[in-house]
């Protein structure tokens, strides 16, 4: 029998508009519960309905998933959204992570008070940020089949529904955003133009995207990807510089999986030269040839998953795997405010920054991870399911980092369970040997 969905939101596209697409494209039926201002504080004390008290949730049967992403990543799975092998898989992966980050710091900008400081922002969004992403995204489409398709394989997937998804509100504020990529324009058309699409698009309620108003050429990157899984890798390279930063979660994937590879650290110097080579022109980049087959893979959190997917670091099953997305959504919380309080150069303001993340997002987020922690096995193991995943990893990776910029030690110290749960994955032989071993590095 197939479960019911139900999906709960405010009247708006936002962070729902991604979910309501891939059931339209899936042909699945789904109960689209919209709350208004007035009706959501009365909602929002319902703990078995919103697990951390916010939106957007789904509901299968009676059982309640929190975090957009993890909630996109569930229904891709469940409706063969997400590629038919784990090259495929990490490739949409690569595609989601760009769209994610210009997500990301457009909304971070919108949430910026200080007038100055959000139209220095806006400059650079503007200038920088936006034109890579597309310029990036443009590059991976043609990558496959000449552009004339999808961003992955021959059918639509989690990555042309998100770039959709964020589109429309670009195309709101800026209609000729896309003039300059036509390759990305005609896949837009292409995807409006799915019978099951079209039905949604013309019959959904009119909204708006946000109850916000947002504002909004690089040198091209190159893409290289294999054509088929790589299993049964012969060598593995990771590059990043010599220092632990956004390269250092995945080491600890690698040590925890136990895998010999060469950790390829680059100097400044050496930077400007290896540069044009790497894709999307940045690091760290996973490089994995196997029988004569080389995939490169840019962006951190597809190299997460694709370590995770490869050694059996991603559950039991598509509820384990669910549940470990929602894992890592929420330690997720944590990557702007630690990114923009490590770049603050002001001394004034870093000190703020630092102050919000220490008082304002760990009491935050550290009970989140708490309650998951405590629903498996009381606590005392680890965070889903019987055996270590990504998510313990990247819990420990995220507070070791926390530890190290902030100078905070007893940062865990009001949460003694999460403090026995972090050494207890440093304690895991291969994770444990590295830290033993690895080079020391200022950052």
């Amino acid at each position: 029998m197939a479960p019911r969905y139900e999906l709960l939101y405010f009247n708006a596209k936002g962070a729902a508009e991604p979910a309501r697409l891939m059931f339209a494209q899936a042909g699945v039926e789904f109960v689209d519960t919209r709350f208004s201002s007035e009706e959501w504080p009365k909602a929002k004390p319902d703990k078995k309905r919103f697990p951390f008290g916010q939106v957007p949730v789904l509901l299968i049967d009676d059982r309640a998933l929190p975090q957009s992403r993890a909630i996109f990543r569930f229904l891709a799975r469940e409706f063969n959204f997400y590629g038919t092998n784990s090259t495929e898989s990490s490739l949409i992966d690569v595609a989601v992570e760009v769209i994610d980050d210009l997500k990301m710091n457009i909304y971070a900008n919108l949430r910026e008070k200080d007038p100055a400081r959000k139209e220095e922002g806006m400059k650079d969004i503007n200038e920088n940020r936006l034109p890579t992403a597309l310029t990036q995204l443009e590059e991976i489409l043609k990558n496959n089949n000449g552009g004339k398709g999808w961003f992955v394989s021959d059918k639509v997937s989690l990555a042309d529904i998100l770039f959709f998804s964020l589109s429309e509100r670009l195309v709101q504020i800026s209609p000729t955003v896309f003039d300059s990529y036509p390759h990305l324009k005609a896949l837009l058309e292409r995807f409006k133009s799915q019978e099951n699409i079209r039905k949604w698009l013309a019959n959904r309620p009119v909204t708006e995207y946000y109850n916000d108003k947002l504002l909004i050429k690089r040198t091209p990157s190159r893409l290289r990807h294999a054509h088929r899984t790589c299993l049964n890798m012969s060598k593995t390279t990771l590059t990043y510089f010599n220092a632990r930063g956004a390269a250092e979660g995945i080491r600890y994937m690698l040590a925890a999986a136990g895998v010999d590879y060469e950790d390829k650290r680059v100097t400044q110097e050496e930077w400007p030269a290896l540069k044009p080579d790497q894709p999307f022109g940045q690091l760290p980049v996973l490089t994995v040839t196997s029988n004569g087959d080389t995939q490169q893979i840019p962006q951190v959190r597809a190299i997460y998953r694709y370590l995770a997917r490869t050694y059996g670091l991603y559950g039991n099953g598509i509820c384990e795997q669910t549940q470990i997305d929602v894992a890592l959504e929420v330690c997720e919380e944590f990557t702007f405010p630690m990114i923009t309080y490590w770049i603050e150069k002001d001394p004034d303001t870093k000190a703020k920054k630092k102050t919000e993340l220490l008082e304002e997002c760990v009491p935050k987020v550290f009970p989140k991870v708490l309650k998951m922690l405590e629903a498996n096995n009381g606590g005392a193991g680890w965070v889903i399911g019987e055996k270590i995943s990504i998510a313990d990893i990247c819990f420990m990776a995220t507070c070791e980092m926390l530890i190290r910029q902030s100078s905070e030690e007893k940062i865990l110290g009001a949460f003694p369970k999460l403090q026995k749960y972090y050494e207890r994955v440093r304690a895991q032989k291969g994770i444990a040997a590295w830290i033993e071993k690895r080079p020391e590095t200022e950052n």
